[in-house]
């Protein structure tokens, strides 16, 4: 392991300049990780882990695996039907939060919490930065130059799909 310059964006990011935030915007894309096909990691409150998987119908069946067996079979077929199947499966760093991208002077110095990495649906970073981001840090509001694309109801859809799940 070795030692990295610069300071965790979480700590940071309010008391950054506006341009030095537009800086850091551009950030995302530029840091890719072995392609090791490894399991895939879902976790809210802790992880559950499977893989890998060669179709999105099987990842959307290993999410939905974990439902609470109290939940109204209603909302499970809801959850099921929402979810699409045709996103092209890209390697994602899995855990894109400020508290895992180090900075100094407007440059980014490296990305940490490499350990939810792994090939996921286009969608997946998108949804796991707005997760895992305290609404309350001004970075929030950059996601949607970071990401190429938004995915709006991607991101409804596993806000839903977590009221269901146990972990």
């Amino acid at each position: 392991m070795d030692y990295m310059e610069g300071e965790r964006l979480d700590k940071v990011c309010n008391g950054l300049p506006e341009e030095e935030k537009l800086d850091l915007v551009d950030l995302k894309g530029e840091y890719i990780g072995s392609l090791d096909r490894g399991t895939a990691i879902y976790g809210r409150r802790f992880n559950l882990e499977g893989g890998p998987f060669d179709m999105e119908v099987e990842f959307i069946h290993f999410l939905l695996s974990d439902t609470l067996r109290v939940a109204p079979q209603i909302l499970r077929d809801i959850a099921s039907c929402s979810l699409r199947t045709d996103h092209k499966a890209v390697f994602t760093l899995g855990d894109f939060a400020l508290r895992n991208i180090n900075a100094k002077d407007g440059q980014v110095m490296g990305l940490l919490g490499w350990e939810n990495s792994g090939w996921y649906p286009e969608y997946w970073e998108y949804v796991r930065t707005l997760n895992g981001s305290d609404h309350r840090l001004s970075w929030y509001n950059y996601a949607g130059q970071i990401f190429p694309n938004c995915y709006e109801a991607e991101y409804i859809n596993d806000r839903f799909l977590g009221s269901l799940l146990r972990h």
